[in-house]
């Protein structure tokens, strides 16, 4: 099988060539910069998707395309001019290339997603499932979800298959992001007011994770022309979340009470509403479809995904 990774250089895309090659398939990775990489796998750089892919003739050798490029940098903004930013890299070049892929005869497109497309948060003890209805909140997620539809929609009655998964907080070696943040804040002296959440639970998916859901997406019959929601299955509150991170530190929690009507106030005034809903909202996943369909089941559990970041 023929394989062809956009986004190459990120923080799954990356790990994910690697586990590809050592699985046997033949990698071909598209980044936008030269990487100092000891791997026998292509590379085509370019710093555009147009120019490195000008033609259907061009992706006519691969059999599937897994597509991480993406937009994800957001803000608090809701501009027609951030939406048209995100729409360009999010949609647009998603398009164009899964439309190209079609002409060429690929046969699978995979496209990353986001569980954001469902919303920020869940409510008392309910899960995303998929049947909920999709919320995006701000222009990262509705152009994610924009581009499912189209996706969705350029495969009905055509030999081209679309798989669409959507994790929640992706976690592993070099982290980025959230978790990274809250890594660099326990890591200092500073208490947090954060040891009264201990009521939220959320769901991160690892990096191992996810790579294995991916290989299996490649070509399990019953993925095809579907939305596939993602995790560990081991959901955790802020606090508890904490506590493991600063097992793994070999530190004590530097933790205190506040009230949460506090610290959502707090956050409303600073402008940091989406930091209180990262912390002390859930955001929880039902991952029955994705088992049951794929024959699925996570191999690591938090603990262990956790584990390989430290070890």
């Amino acid at each position: 099988m023929n394989i062809l990774v956009t986004g190459a250089s990120g923080f799954v895309g990356l790990p994910l060539i690697h586990h590809l090659f050592q699985k046997g398939f033949n990698v071909t990775a598209f980044i936008r910069t030269p990487l100092p990489l000891d791997l026998p796998i292509k590379f085509i750089i370019n710093h555009s998707i147009y120019h490195a892919f000008p033609t259907a003739e061009s992706l006519a050798s691969f059999d599937v395309i897994i597509h991480l490029i993406a937009r994800v940098h957001v803000s608090n903004s809701v501009s027609c001019d951030e939406y048209s930013l995100f729409k360009s890299v999010n949609v647009d070049m998603t398009m164009y290339l899964a439309r190209l892929a079609k002409f060429a005869g690929v046969k699978r497109f995979i496209y990353i997603s986001s569980i954001k497309v469902n919303g920020e948060f869940t409510t008392s003890n309910t899960c995303f499932t998929n049947h909920c209805l999709a919320k995006p909140s701000n222009p990262y997620a509705l152009t994610k979800y924009v581009a499912e539809q189209e996706l969705l929609a350029l495969s009905t009655a055509s030999d081209f298959e679309v798989v669409i998964l959507r994790p929640p907080l992706i976690y592993g070696p070099n982290s980025k992001g959230n978790l990274h943040q809250l890594m660099k804040l326990l890591k200092g002296s500073m208490p947090l007011p954060l040891g009264s959440i201990d009521y939220n639970r959320r769901s991160m998916i690892c990096i191992q994770n996810l790579l294995d859901v991916i290989v299996i997406c490649l070509s399990h019959p019953l993925a095809s022309n579907r939305v596939f929601l993602l995790s560990d299955d081991d959901d955790v509150s802020t606090k508890g979340l904490i506590i493991k991170i600063c097992n793994y530190l070999g530190r004590q929690p530097l933790l205190f009470n506040t009230s949460p009507k506090l610290l959502s106030s707090v956050s409303y005034l600073c402008g940091k509403k989406d930091l209180y809903t990262k912390l002390c909202l859930s955001l929880r996943v039902d991952l029955s479809n994705t088992s049951s369909t794929l024959s699925w089941k996570p191999k690591f559990s938090l603990d262990e995904g956790l584990k390989n970041i430290f070890h």
